[in-house]
C-alpha cells in the first residue's frame, strides 16, 4: 500500500530534480502516456492539462516506488476503468468531489493516494495560480483515478 512518506518523497523528488519524469513514465509506462496525451483530454485548459501530467507522474512514482515488479497497464484495463469510473461518478451526480471521494474511499485499496488526488484538485479561490477549474475538476478526477486503478491491477499483476 502506497504510504503517506511516498507521496512526500515524490514530491519533493520532482521538485528538486531535472530529471524529465514524464519521459521515464512513458518508457516504463507507455499505454499511459498515450492515455494522457489522447483527444479526449483536449477539453482541459493549458494549465489544467500540465497539472493532470504532473499528478499523472506523481501517481506512477508512488506506484513505481511501492511496487518495484509492477506489470505494464495494458489499453484494455485502463479503458475498462475509466468507463467503470465514469459510470459511478455519473451515478453519485450531481455531486461534489469531496462527495465522491467520501463514497469510493472505504473500498479502496490506495486510500492516501485518493486523500493526494482530492487535496491536489481541490479549487482555491485563494490561488489564482492554481490550474483546476470547476468544469476540469471531476474530469481531472476520473482521469486521474483511472491511472490508478490501472496501476493498482498491474502492481498486483507484476
Amino acid at each position: 500500500m502506497i504510504q503517506e512518506e511516498t507521496i512526500d518523497a515524490c514530491i519533493e523528488l520532482v521538485a528538486d530534480s531535472q530529471q524529465d519524469w514524464l519521459r521515464l513514465m512513458s518508457e516504463k509506462q507507455p499505454v499511459l502516456a498515450s492515455y494522457l496525451t489522447s483527444e479526449d483530454h483536449e477539453a482541459f485548459s493549458e494549465g489544467e492539462t500540465q497539472y493532470l501530467y504532473y499528478l499523472a507522474v506523481m501517481i506512477w512514482m508512488c506506484f513505481d516506488r511501492t511496487y518495484p515488479e509492477m506489470a505494464e497497464v495494458d489499453e484494455e484495463t485502463l479503458a475498462l476503468r475509466e468507463e467503470q469510473n465514469w459510470n459511478r461518478v455519473d451515478s453519485l451526480r450531481p455531486a461534489s468531489l469531496k462527495n465522491i471521494v467520501d463514497r469510493i474511499m472505504p473500498d479502496y485499496p490506495e486510500q492516501e493516494l485518493l486523500f493526494y488526488l482530492e487535496d491536489a484538485l481541490q479549487m482555491d479561490e485563494e490561488d489564482p495560480e492554481h490550474p483546476v477549474t470547476r468544469a476540469g475538476q471531476i474530469p481531472l478526477f476520473v482521469t486521474l483515478l483511472s491511472i490508478s486503478d490501472a496501476l493498482s491491477e498491474a502492481a498486483t499483476a507484476g
